[in-house]
């Protein structure tokens, strides 16, 4: 059991000082994140729910998001379907403060292959509304307020079987107000802001046996993208990057490790498990955003299948 818990800490330890690509939201606390063909994955009905608290004290800043989600196997139609919905708020004193929601669904057909893996295409639907306010001192500038919405869908494909998967999706960008009047604030109304991002992510659980006690997961998600802010340009940029990890090791009920998010501690049954992460400030998620080593992420993650069933 040392041996277990020292490979981990040392294995965390690694990850973590390559950590956070921008995503305050642990890698696997809601399994419909990145690609919507996980859902009806577990097969049973399947609750996820994460809240998630970002501050700054250097700059007296706060950010929550609370993300819940569920989806479930239906056998009627062979298929998985999940429905998500998010809120955050942000907000910087005497500068800025931002809140948002969105809802998304999902329907993801099961194709099985001899028994041992499965093939799922997948498709999504996402609508989502934000407003941001800006603040200033009093005699300094006027206050502003900017709102808008957009229209998302992703498209994607996972191959899975009980000890590892490959996923691909892409977002197809439908309608987004929010860049809209966001680009016109600084003159530019005649330009229309285009944006392609799609997500490779893949996992694998090393387990000696199916009755081992001891397992370790690596999951990893990588973005791939092209900002054009004018479609009558050629200019673009195009980036290929790690957008996501998480590294999680489990000795029977007991699971540890680090993820995107910082170190996480919990535990894991076969219906319930509890994951709390926690980051303070370094490279990567905080001090990116200009935050300082003062900064702290936490997040409380929670998932609960509703019966015990595999399609």
């Amino acid at each position: 059991m040392r041996t277990f818990l020292k490979a981990g800490l040392v294995w965390s330890g690694i990850l973590l000082s390559f950590a956070c690509y921008g995503q305050v939201i642990p890698l696997g606390a809601l399994p419909m994140q990145y690609n919507p063909a996980f859902a009806g994955e577990a097969g049973g009905p399947r609750f996820n729910f994460n809240l998630g608290l970002l501050t700054a004290s250097r700059f007296r800043h706060n950010e929550y998001n609370l993300n819940t989600s569920y989806d479930q196997f239906i056998p009627a139609i062979r298929s998985g379907v999940g429905f998500s919905a998010g809120y955050f708020t942000s907000s910087f004193p005497y500068s800025s403060s931002s809140e948002g929601y969105k809802f998304s669904v999902a329907v993801a057909p099961k194709f099985s292959l001899k028994g041992k893996y499965t093939i799922s295409p997948s498709l999504d639907l996402t609508y989502g509304s934000s407003a941001t306010s800006w603040n200033p001192r009093p005699g300094t500038a006027k206050p502003l307020n900017l709102s808008g919405y957009h229209l998302l869908s992703r498209a994607a494909v996972l191959i899975n079987s009980r000890k590892w998967y490959i996923g691909y999706s892409v977002d197809i960008p439908l309608h987004n107000t929010y860049q809209y009047y966001r680009y016109r604030l600084f003159g530019r109304s005649d330009i229309s802001p285009e944006r392609f991002n799609s997500y490779w992510q893949f996992g694998y659980t090393f387990q000696r046996s199916s009755e081992s006690k001891f397992s370790f997961t690596p999951q990893l998600v990588f973005l791939t993208g092209t900002d054009r802010y004018n479609r009558y340009s050629r200019n673009s940029f195009r980036y290929f990057a790690p957008e996501a990890f998480s590294l999680n090791f489990r000795y029977g009920k007991f699971i540890w490790g680090a993820n995107n998010a910082g170190f996480h501690l919990g535990m894991q049954t076969e219906r319930v498990r509890v994951m709390v992460s926690n980051g303070f400030g370094r490279r990567g998620l905080v001090t990116s955003d200009g935050l300082g080593s003062d900064a702290y992420t936490g997040n409380l993650s929670f998932r609960y299948m509703l019966k015990q069933s595999r399609w």
